[in-house]
């Protein structure tokens, strides 16, 4: 990527090498791009854990996720119990709620609706920590985040694979948003639980 840049900087703009060098940059800026994705997926990617007040980081990035959303969809966020504190990579959390909620927006399919966001305590039985891929111990004190939507769900052969690296419903999709996520939950040792039903939304934990 340095190599086709400074070759850029010797050629003059608007000729064929100029062009070219320019689609070599983006062919190298999409390989980073994905192998960030896959080494978040595989629970390798570089996080910086600090202790974090979640009600306090959620207020920060409401901004941010609003300005993406449709008019016609409106999103709750639903007041997180105070002095809720863990260990996490802010700009990682985001980047995990950020994929949860355009997901949530695409379930709608246009529709007018709501994407709406909890936050809670919870303790974890064999069975929960099954369902959420965790790698952390399920007897320990966590913090759940829900991500619930309004949209048209998913049935359970969907919702089955859902987490499978390249799997998508998306005609063009890469399919490595969800497995991505996961990936990064895993990393804070957490995990994702999905419920959904066809017609009914889903829930993200």
């Amino acid at each position: 990527l340095t190599n086709a840049t400074l070759a850029r900087d010797e050629v003059l703009p608007g000729t064929e090498t100029a062009t070219l060098l320019a689609e070599i940059e983006d062919a190298a800026n999409r390989a980073a791009e994905l192998t960030k994705q896959l080494l978040a997926y595989a629970g390798k990617g570089r996080v910086a854990l600090e202790v974090t007040d979640v009600a306090s980081l959620l207020r920060e990035l409401r901004p941010r996720f609003a300005r993406d959303f449709p008019q016609n969809v409106e999103l709750v966020l639903d007041p997180a119990p105070e002095h809720l504190e863990a260990r996490l990579d802010r700009s990682s959390m985001g980047q995990v709620l950020g994929s949860l909620l355009a997901n949530a927006v695409e379930a709608l399919e246009g529709r007018a609706g709501t994407v709406r966001v909890r936050v809670s305590e919870a303790r974890l039985g064999p069975e929960e920590a099954r369902r959420a891929h965790l790698v952390g111990p399920s007897e320990a004190r966590y913090i759940a985040i829900a991500v619930e939507d309004e949209g048209v769900g998913m049935p359970p052969e969907v919702l089955a694979r859902a987490f499978d690296p390249f799997f998508s419903t998306k005609f063009a999709g890469r399919g490595l948003g969800l497995a991505a996520a996961l990936g990064i939950a895993r990393s804070h040792h957490g995990g994702i639980e999905a419920s959904s039903k066809a017609g009914a939304g889903s829930v993200f934990t």
